[in-house]
């Protein structure tokens, strides 16, 4: 990957040549998780999704339910 990132570019990466990718089940296609000494980013699908999902909530206005009385 790196190399052919060099050829497109025509950069050196000197600073990822310890980068070591990796193919994991527990990640499907389009996510990844990058792990350095400085910690760790989850970016699977999923995660980016579920933090989508709790920032749309915790937008949302807050409203009380309409209820209707019959009659």
């Amino acid at each position: 990957f790196i190399e052919e990132l060099k050829k497109q570019t025509g950069r050196n990466f000197e600073f990822l040549k310890k980068v070591k990718i990796e193919a994991s089940p527990e990640v499907t296609n389009g996510g990844c998780i990058v792990q350095t000494n400085y910690g760790e980013v989850d970016a699977r699908v999923e995660q980016r999704i579920d933090s989508l999902w709790a920032a749309f909530q915790e937008n949302m206005p807050k409203v009380k339910p309409v209820v209707k009385v019959a009659g």
